[in-house]
């Protein structure tokens, strides 16, 4: 199944690396996973290096549903079945994913 997995986020890079972490542990992986945040300091370049499906787009508004509805503008034409926006600071059981999609 293609899915994607959105976190909104502003001024926490650390815990939204955090987050990050948590969704590359999973049994059952997103096809991309998009960071929406307002500027370049919100994310750790680290975090875009830990896997190739994790990327960043910066958001020309702040607020959770303004990044949102960015985030899901920029994989419109993407050939996604099921988008999953998540808060920048969870941390998931290993089977989130499977359990919530299978």
């Amino acid at each position: 199944m293609n899915f994607v997995t959105i976190l909104c986020s502003k001024g926490r890079p650390i815990v939204l690396d955090e987050t990050v972490v948590s969704i590359l542990k999973q049994d059952s992986l997103p096809s991309k996973i998009l960071l929406v945040v307002t500027c370049n300091a919100d994310f750790l370049e680290s975090t875009l290096l830990r896997d190739e499906r994790v990327m960043a787009s910066i958001s020309p508004v702040a607020g959770l549903t303004a990044q949102r509805n960015y985030g899901i503008s920029c994989i419109q034409n993407q050939n996604v079945e099921i988008t999953i926006f998540l808060d920048d600071d969870v941390e998931l059981e290993i089977s989130f994913f499977t359990k919530m999609l299978y």
